[in-house]
């Protein structure tokens, strides 16, 4: 998938978010210097990622970007596959992942530097550890934590991870206490 990316648009140029030049290059040159600038409309993990990605990649931020979100694709398909054999099984799972993989859009952002891929890997992780199991236990929890509050630093939009978690978090408890109370009411 890198060398593809890197066969097509080897400069940025239409496609690519002004954003990028204008803010996330900018702040993560500022971030490698020891500044960690953190604007009203997004928060800091991808130019933390850009940064440090762009340290390997001898600060070309254009390349580290479109290797960022290639690592960031594979990922975000290993977790979509996880999620749904866990839900379903192994054919859904590769059924799934073939779907997604050839999806244009998928495609695009995965060649297009910005917040879309690492966003998407943070947010798919995130619901695959709340959803992985039927009893929610405190290490997949802990996990979801970590990637949901990853996810809202990176785009503000994963505030709804939060509410999605809650309302997981209820339904499991609600479950066992309600199986609680029917054990009681049959044997004592």
């Amino acid at each position: 998938m890198f060398i593809i990316t890197n066969t097509n648009r080897l400069i940025g140029d239409y496609g690519v978010e002004t954003d990028f030049y204008v803010a996330y290059v900018t702040q993560a040159k500022e971030f490698l210097k020891g500044n960690l600038i953190i604007d009203q409309f997004r928060g800091p993990v991808y130019q933390i990622f850009l940064a440090a990605t762009g340290f390997f990649f001898k600060y070309d931020f254009y390349l580290a970007g479109k290797f960022l979100n290639v690592l960031c694709a594979s990922l975000s398909l290993f977790f979509i596959s996880k999620l749904v054999n866990s839900i379903f099984n192994r054919e859904g799972a590769l059924i799934t992942v073939l779907f997604v993989s050839v999806n244009q859009v998928f495609w695009r952002y995965t060649y297009e530097p910005g917040t879309d891929m690492l966003f998407l890997v943070f947010y798919t992780s995130s619901v695959f550890f709340l959803l992985k199991e039927d009893n929610l236990n405190y290490k997949n929890l802990l996990f979801a934590g970590i990637f949901t509050g990853l996810a809202y630093l990176t785009r503000y939009t994963g505030i709804s991870l939060i509410l999605f978690a809650l309302l997981i978090i209820f339904r499991n408890f609600t479950i066992q206490i309600l199986l609680k109370i029917f054990l009681k009411e049959i044997f004592f």
